[in-house]
């Protein structure tokens, strides 16, 4: 997945929800263990700058997506919260596959509204995951992005009744 498009959707993201949601960005990875990043907590404003994070896990090309989930949901305490992840919604890892995220996932989503922005995911995998909760765009189409972000922030804005 190219790192400039998840800095571009994030930051696109972050200015459609920002007077809607209390947003906190976290990054994750791993192959063995979930190493996550927090870019930016619920009570902080937007700094493009610690953005440039993105691309920190470029070298482990893996994430374990329903630990990182897990562990992240863990930390929440209000129902009324939804987690967005941007990702190609491919688990994968060191002995780690779709079939693990899947029941970690399902366990969040019963306390969690997950929504998945999804760039050059390839199968099934998202609704296995996140139902219909998901918005998929592929990094060759740069004209799709923009068109993509806003089906997505519609989709997401319906959980707030706005």
């Amino acid at each position: 997945m190219e790192v400039v498009l998840l800095k571009i959707a994030m930051i696109m993201m972050c200015e459609a929800l920002r007077d809607i949601a209390n947003i906190r960005i976290v990054l994750f990875t791993g192959q063995n263990d979930a190493r996550n990043i927090l870019l930016k907590d619920f009570n902080e404003s937007v700094d493009i700058s610690r953005f440039d994070k993105f691309g920190l896990h470029k070298t482990v090309q893996s994430n374990l997506d329903g630990v990182s989930i897990k562990h992240e949901a863990e930390k929440l305490e209000s129902n009324e919260i939804i987690i967005i992840i941007i990702s190609d919604g491919q688990p994968a890892g060191t002995a780690y596959n779709l079939y693990d995220a899947i029941p970690e996932v399902r366990e969040v989503r019963k306390r969690f509204k997950i929504f998945a922005f999804s760039i050059d995911a390839n199968g099934d995998h998202l609704n296995k995951l996140y139902d219909n909760n998901w918005i998929l765009t592929h990094s060759k189409d740069r004209t799709d992005l923009g068109d993509k972000i806003i089906k997505f922030c519609k989709l997401v804005v319906k959980e707030f009744n706005c």
